[in-house]
């Protein structure tokens, strides 16, 4: 009798297991996703860091008044392409106090984009979001004019170098 108790228990383990297996096996996880705005403000800070590494290798461009590099004259990790970046991405270089180069660069991007890209490049605070006419940052709030023609609404970067 004992050795029966037994045995049903054994074949109700093994049912118990397969039952689990089976309900575990449904569970299968959702493909990995990067969340929108972590991936622009990727691609942004991409392009960002290509237009930098120009204006610093090019010191006279935006010196004598305002200019942008066209993509073809950047240079971008190995994999990465213009035509992987945001449409509507734009730069431009401007003279800046004593001697100094400002360099803006602007791309559209979804809500959230600005603070996530922020977090995720240490709390740089040269990144913010185009306003109308001036540009803010989510830890200082208004930082200061930017020229005409960059959209409102854009995430933006606004960097000097020299001066």
């Amino acid at each position: 009798m004992m050795w029966a108790i037994l045995s049903v228990m054994i074949v109700l383990s093994f049912i118990g297991i397969g039952a689990i297996d089976r309900v575990q096996s449904l569970n299968v996880p959702a493909a990995s996703s990067q969340p929108a705005a972590l991936a622009t403000g990727q691609d942004f800070m991409i392009y960002r860091n290509a237009v930098l590494a120009y204006a610093e290798a090019n010191a006279s461009v935006g010196t004598g008044g305002n200019a942008n590099v066209l993509p073809q004259f950047l240079i971008f990790p190995p994999g990465v392409a213009v035509s992987n970046l945001p449409a509507g991405i734009g730069n431009l270089i401007t003279p800046g106090p004593n001697g100094s180069r400002i360099v803006y660069t602007w791309a559209p991007a979804p809500t959230g984009t600005v603070a996530e890209t922020v977090m995720q490049f240490g709390g740089d605070v040269s990144i913010g979001r185009a306003e109308g006419t001036v540009w803010n940052t989510p830890a200082y709030g208004t930082m200061g004019t930017l020229p005409a023609g960059i959209p409102s609404g854009d995430m933006i970067s606004v960097v000097q170098l020299g001066g």
